[in-house]
């Protein structure tokens, strides 16, 4: 599994995409705040892929040792990489 983050892709559109059928508008930020603020010290927005294929992302802030998990998905089909992607979200 491979991670990214999403301010520095190339696939913004696709992550974008992903990002917007997995969650009801009055649910979402809008995106392009999650990238400006994906740059700021303690937040982080990182799409994570099986080999190429983009299998989920993840929208986080950080306070002190504390982590706070704002939006997380996985495609269906990659359901079971799940367990990996919020494994792996305190280890980046």
């Amino acid at each position: 599994m491979n991670v990214e983050k999403v301010f520095k892709s190339k696939r913004k559109n696709e992550i974008k995409q992903l990002y917007e059928a997995a969650f009801p508008k009055t649910e979402r930020m809008p995106f392009p705040l999650m990238l400006i603020m994906s740059c700021l010290w303690h937040t982080e927005f990182l799409a994570y892929y099986d080999e190429d294929v983009l299998c989920g992302i993840a929208y986080m802030a950080s306070l002190r040792k504390q982590t706070f998990i704002m939006f997380t998905f996985a495609r269906y089909e990659h359901q079971t990489s799940q367990t990996t992607i919020t494994s792996q979200l305190h280890y980046q």
